[in-house]
């Protein structure tokens, strides 16, 4: 991935992280904790549209695109706040769970970057084992798209199997 992609991630992850230990320190409220973390979900995945596009200003694609993304982990978030009320997790789970959010962003990354392919799937999708943990990206070469085992990462079966599968029209 990008370096620029790794700082973005590296950088939420803390915030989130800073968040976390807010609420589990009582200066914040689960639905104080909720709202802050989800701003800066849309704040960083429009940052990762912008950085993946290589534009300076969301155009209305990226809105689009940053909205259902933002609808899909507000999804996961929810029930993490349920979790949160209903004191069902410990601090470490907390954190750890919190902190698994800035993985999202290489999704939105990889469908800025592809942006007009019609890809049949993404890196971070979660339409794999290794869910948004994937090391893999797109590369476009000789008229088709390509899945890209990460150079540093250990894959799963099934990006295994996309990149046996390529090339791919888009």
């Amino acid at each position: 991935m990008p370096k620029a992609l790794d700082t973005l991630i590296d950088a939420l992850r803390a915030e989130l992280g800073h968040l976390a230990n807010g609420l589990v320190g009582g200066q914040l409220q689960p639905a104080e904790w909720h709202n802050a973390t989800l701003q800066a979900l849309a704040d960083y995945h429009a940052a990762a549209y912008l950085a993946g596009r290589g534009l300076e200003m969301l155009d209305a694609d990226g809105e689009t695109l940053v909205l259902a993304q933002i609808a899909d982990q507000a999804g996961y978030l929810n029930r993490f706040t349920d979790a949160v009320e209903a004191n069902d997790l410990s601090v470490a789970q907390i954190a750890v769970r919190a902190g698994i959010y800035a993985a999202s962003l290489r999704t939105t990354w990889s469908r800025a970057a592809t942006w007009g392919a019609n890809l049949p799937f993404y890196p971070g999708d979660g339409g794999t084992a290794c869910l948004m943990y994937c090391g893999c990206s797109w590369q476009s070469r000789g008229g088709g798209w390509w899945w890209m085992l990460g150079a540093t990462h250990e894959h799963c079966d099934d990006c295994r199997v996309r990149a046996d599968g390529s090339p791919y029209e888009g």
